[in-house]
Order: structure tokens, then sequence, then C-alpha cells
């Protein structure tokens, strides 16, 4: 084998990785999308959560739904299982840092409320 049919061969290996690698990426972001639900404990009881995710690329944009009303998902973005996001709402801003769990389709987020830090996990509503 010549050196340039192996570096041939080494460059076709490369690409075919790469856009395996991906697509996977892709796959995994889309998992994301739609709508999610969970329950967070807090001193006054439990609060319903629901969220309404869309991914593109390595963003992430959307809405969150609580009692207290809605808000705009802000600088959104994934990286591979790891999601990161702030709710401003009523001029608190609640940050989220969470990862998506392929296996049993859910998300285990904390939110920071400065003061307080808070635990849930999401499941996808169907």
């Amino acid at each position: 084998m010549t050196m340039k049919n192996i570096f041939l061969t080494i460059g076709l290996i490369g690409c075919f990785v790469l856009t395996f690698g991906i697509l996977k990426v892709r796959n995994a972001n889309s998992n994301l999308n739609g709508n999610w639900s969970g329950l967070v404990t807090t001193t006054n009881g439990g609060c319903a959560l629901d969220y309404k995710f869309e991914a593109i690329g390595n963003h992430l944009i959307g809405t969150a739904v609580s009692p207290q009303g809605e808000a705009s998902i802000v600088d959104g973005t994934i990286n591979g299982t790891d999601i990161e996001f702030t709710i401003s709402f009523k001029g608190s801003e609640v940050k989220h840092s969470g990862k998506y769990y392929a296996a049993n389709n859910s998300i285990e987020m904390d939110l920071d409320l400065g003061a307080a830090k808070l635990h849930t996990t999401l499941k996808k509503a169907i």
C-alpha cells in the first residue's frame, strides 16, 4: 500500500467517524424537543413545572410554565447530554442546569434561585 493510499484511507475513515458523530449529537438534541414535566418540592409543598423545549443545533429555546406563570428560556445551550438555560420571570432569574438520560428518557434538572437550590426529574409528556 502506498503512502498516498494510507492517507486517503485514514481521511475517509475520519470523515466517516465525524459524520456519524454529528448525526448522533443531532439525534440526542432532537430527543429534547417537546413537552417535559416535573414536580419540585419547595417549603410550600410541591410545585408542578412544565417546559417546552426546542433544540436548534447546540441552542435550546422554549418556555417554562409554573403556577406563577409562563416565561421564555434565555441563553439555552446544549453540550452533549448537558443542558443549561435561564428563566427570567418578574425581575428574578432562575438558572437551570441538567442532564438528559436517553435510557429512561428523562432530564435531571437543578434550579438555582440564589438563596435556594431545587432539584427535579423531568419526564417527557406523551
